[in-house]
């Protein structure tokens, strides 16, 4: 049975069910917390490039490869923002490597250098897959050097079936871990030890990093992660109303359908918001009409849509964070300057105003000095092409549009999560 199932020839789904079947050492339990209630990652164009690392053929070149021509699979790099599934597909591709394995090796879970090879003598370990966040790799592995156990540190993890690590951005600037972790991948790549890592960016985007890591984290795949398009939102959003037991009108799923980089804790954040809506409901209506009682384009638009004064809140700690990113202060954004680090951090901000909170240019240009519509407008489209610009392998972009690239997709994170429960609509 293939682990990746296509439904059309733009849609496919990986089952979820592997995500739970072993336990990471080293997860701390996080890993039941990520659980979204769906037993699917739902994937589609946006994300192709994932249908290749989803395959049981993929699955299998990890197990066993020919050591003599195989391509360096590893390390494997999820890139992308929060919530769009990276670290739940990790962890559900690695569940389904153990499997592969335990069948290899007898029903025994082994260190991938000896499961791989076929040893399936008795093993004194009681290995499992590793998983770490970047800054409990960089905790541990300090904590080993104050406890002289160093060797004991890079033992746990070499002798793992497998090892997950997740938002290794938490260690920009680190370089004593930096330099520890190049020189695991570099065990690990020699062994075809599977890895995963965890980034919100590529990796050559993020500020901090060593060209030596980066280069190493290059070495295998790097994967782009994107938020749903359209016909998956579709299907995640009819998903998640069944789970949630939610009904929706087809014009209220078609406008959730339609919606800009709408993820899944997003739309779990939305139904919590309906749920709480109808109890309102019900307590001040009559049980007759509740009974019939429907989510249309009307009451999801007056759920979705921020109070003004909650609007302004945001468009506020919009202008700080780029601010600060900027070095720059809130009234710099708001005036006149054309100075070319004013101007750029004005765009940014006026772009992810735009794209987090859905507002219209007009009331971002009262936001922003009081700004016509058309400049606003003008703004948010030149950062819109140089963002939209930016591919993974892209070779013609400056290091300045590099960064700028970079420092949108941090921002983007950053205030998405904090903005977790609005998805504006204009």
């Amino acid at each position: 049975m293939s682990f990746v199932s296509p439904i059309s020839d733009s849609l496919f789904t990986v089952p979820l069910e592997y995500q739970w079947r072993i336990d990471f050492s080293g997860a701390m339990g996080v890993g039941k917390k990520r659980a979204t209630g769906l037993d699917q990652f739902i994937g589609d164009d946006s994300n192709s490039l994932l249908r290749y690392v989803t395959t049981d053929d993929f699955i299998s070149q990890l197990i066993e490869p020919d050591r003599s021509t195989s391509p360096v699979l590893t390390p494997i790099v999820f890139t992308g923002p929060t919530g769009t599934g990276k670290t739940s597909l990790a962890m559900a591709l690695i569940s389904k490597l153990m499997i592969a394995v335990e069948n290899r090796s007898g029903g025994r879970l082994l260190p991938f250098s000896e499961a791989s090879l076929g040893k399936v003598e008795p093993s004194d370990l009681d290995t499992k897959p590793v998983y770490l966040t970047g800054s409990e790799f960089a905790r541990r592995f300090y904590a080993a050097i104050d406890t002289d156990t160093v060797d004991e540190f890079r033992q746990s993890i070499l002798q793992s079936t497998a090892l997950l690590l997740d938002d290794i951005q938490q260690i920009a600037s680190k370089m004593t871990a930096q330099r520890e972790l190049e020189n695991l991948l570099d065990q690990a790549i020699e062994m075809h030890l599977p890895v995963f890592v965890i980034c919100n960016t590529p990796p050559a985007a993020v500020d901090g990093f060593s060209q030596r890591l980066v280069s190493r984290l290059a070495t295998g795949l790097t994967i782009p992660f994107h938020p749903p398009g359209a016909e998956a939102r579709s299907r995640i959003a009819r998903k998640l109303a069944e789970i949630h037991q939610v009904q929706l009108t087809e014009d209220a799923l078609d406008q959730l359908k339609n919606q800009f980089e709408v993820t899944v804790p997003r739309l779990e954040h939305l139904f919590g918001q309906i749920k709480l809506k109808q109890r309102i409901t019900q307590e001040e209506e009559s049980e007759d009409v509740v009974k019939d009682n429907m989510i249309d384009t009307a009451l999801l638009q007056e759920i979705l849509t921020p109070r003004d004064e909650d609007l302004l809140k945001m468009v506020r700690l919009i202008q700080k964070r780029v601010a600060r990113k900027y070095e720059l202060n809130v009234s710099d954004l708001k005036s006149n300057s054309r100075k070319q680090t004013v101007v750029l951090a004005r765009g940014v901000a006026i772009y992810l105003t735009r794209v987090l909170l859905g507002s219209s240019f007009l009331k971002i240009g009262s936001a922003f000095g009081k700004r016509d519509h058309s400049t606003i407008l003008h703004s948010y489209r030149k950062i819109e092409s140089l963002y939209q610009s930016r591919t993974p392998e892209s070779e013609d972009l400056t290091p300045e549009q590099s960064k700028t690239n970079g420092l949108i997709d941090s921002l983007k994170q950053e205030l998405t999560d904090l903005f977790a429960t609005q998805i504006g609509i204009d």
